[in-house]
């Protein structure tokens, strides 16, 4: 608990007052707590670690991340159940792990998500995830989008992205972490981490088993 004592330090600062002093202690303990229940059931603690830190870079309330990181807790810890219902007994990659419980937090039925994890290619499944995610934040039934990813998956990764692409951000709000349906550009940075704001999307393929691979960042035009 103690490493985000700096973090209610700033916000009392910001907001001085013995009642927000409180509701910080409330919500550190809050954080401590998932971050130890996260530990104890195989979750990486890290992924609930990104939360607190994005909530610091927008100088969001600590009452609000610990929301949002018992949350994700939650969907962390459904995802690792769909997972071993799908074989995945091994070691859980992070991404992986993070897609599912992105999907689940964007309204995919858990039942597609078996479905998918079932049929997918262990080596192609963040990308078929998380653009089966993508359609259901879009605003797609969790059926249908799940027969245009399978529909998609025999002719390649590549067919995976066009379901996305050119959508121009054109779809109505919709769940956390995927507020609209992403395009396809958007889509190759979340699946990329490598690729830095100023680098073009156009530097990041697809390998032929659907892995997304940086080919060597491009830097954009200043």
């Amino acid at each position: 608990m103690n490493r985000y004592l700096w973090y209610a330090a700033a916000l009392l600062l910001a907001t001085p007052g013995a009642v927000t002093a409180q509701q910080n202690q409330d919500a550190l303990r809050r954080i401590a707590a998932a971050e130890l229940r996260a530990d104890a059931v195989g979750v990486p603690v890290s992924l609930l670690k990104r939360k607190v830190d994005e909530g610091a870079a927008k100088g969001i309330g600590l009452d609000r991340v610990a929301l949002a990181v018992e949350a994700q807790l939650d969907a962390l810890v459904r995802a690792r159940e769909i997972l071993a219902d799908a074989g995945r007994t091994g070691s859980l990659e992070t991404q992986e792990l993070t897609a599912v419980a992105d999907a689940l937090r964007a309204g995919v039925e858990p039942g597609e998500l078996r479905t998918l994890l079932g049929t997918a290619p262990p080596s192609g499944s963040v990308l078929a995830t998380t653009v089966l995610a993508s359609l259901v934040g879009s605003g797609q039934s969790s059926g249908r989008a799940l027969a245009m990813v399978q529909g998609a998956l025999p002719r390649g990764p590549e067919a995976l992205l066009g379901l996305v692409g050119g959508a121009g951000g054109q779809f109505a709000a919709g769940a956390p972490g995927f507020p609209r349906q992403v395009g396809e550009a958007e889509l190759r940075r979340r699946l990329d981490p490598t690729l830095g704001v100023g680098d073009s999307p156009g530097s990041i393929g697809v390998g032929g088993n659907g892995v997304v691979v940086n080919h060597g960042p491009r830097r954009g035009k200043p």
